[in-house]
């Protein structure tokens, strides 16, 4: 009889331990998992934020390419605008001196037509 309880406590003492050890392997599997998808959030998180500067970076690009190119035009129609002016003074100068040389021979050939008239 003191064997069989002998026996009966150490199957006891046995049951315990594996169920001490199951307990053990759950709470580590259990561990694992929780380290791994914080691991993948981190992951996915850090994913995020690369797109996000990513986006951000071509917005910025986006909106200089545009400055660039607007400061350009500008540029550009202010170029034109100078030219339209120099070439309408230009014109205006030309007139007058055209206007100029005209009213001159007016004058000599009234001149020598009066100096005919005189003679």
């Amino acid at each position: 009889a003191a064997a069989a309880a002998e026996k009966a406590r150490q199957e006891e003492r046995e049951r315990e331990e594996q169920a001490a050890a199951d307990a053990k392997r759950a709470q580590e599997e259990q561990a694992a998992r929780r380290k791994q998808e914080e691991a993948e959030a981190a992951q996915r998180e850090e994913q995020r934020k690369q797109e996000q500067e990513a986006a951000e970076r071509r917005r910025k690009e986006q909106q200089e390419r545009e400055e660039a190119e607007a400061a350009e035009k500008k540029r550009k129609e202010k170029e034109e605008e100078e030219e339209r002016k120099r070439k309408q003074q230009e014109e205006e100068e030309q007139a007058a001196a055209q206007a100029q040389r005209e009213k001159h021979e007016q004058e000599e050939k009234a001149n020598k037509a009066a100096a005919a008239a005189a003679a």
